[in-house]
């Protein structure tokens, strides 16, 4: 592409039959786009993250992987660059986030909801865009879908206790 900026042009027009050749002086200016952040066409999804495999006892995190090439363009084709940070929750940070080039590894660290800023420049504009990420426990979870069975399942046994020291 060409680089944004004024320049001075100067056209000569020449003919056999003309005594003096035509010059032509213009200015032409070239602006930059802001690179574009694309997330109607292709927003940003990261699954819910987890901490651990609980109730199989086997702790690690399953890290996401995202290419931001394919949610951030430059309109004039110039090479972008990234910045990258996710804000810390009340009890420290909830992902780590690493960034190689366009590839950003997200981390799961906590449980909670974190919020993951990246900025994304073509060496004259630049733009911000940030996106939310969820991360569970996976015990969490389990309790969430089955805590309900739990309860009613210890109520039903204090029930047959009781009646069962009060018969007897």
């Amino acid at each position: 592409g060409v680089v944004p900026g004024t320049y001075a042009l100067e056209v000569t027009a020449k003919d056999p039959d003309m005594k003096e050749p035509l010059v032509y002086n213009f200015e032409l200016v070239v602006t930059n786009r802001a690179p574009v952040y694309s997330t109607e066409e292709n927003p940003v999804v990261v699954e819910d993250l987890w901490l651990d495999n609980w109730p199989l006892q086997e702790v690690g995190a399953v890290e996401t992987v995202v290419d931001l090439d394919d949610y951030f363009s430059d309109p004039d084709n110039l090479g972008l660059t990234y910045q990258v940070k996710a804000a810390d929750g009340e009890e420290g940070p909830l992902v780590t986030v690493e960034q190689d080039g366009s590839e950003l590894t997200i981390l799961p660290v906590l449980d909670g909801t974190a919020t993951v800023t990246v900025v994304a420049s073509d060496g004259l504009d630049e733009i911000t865009a940030s996106f939310d990420v969820t991360v569970l426990s996976a015990s969490a979870v389990y309790w969430e879908a089955n805590g309900f069975w739990w309860i009613l399942g210890i109520i039903i046994f204090l029930v047959i206790v009781l009646t069962c020291i009060t018969l007897f």
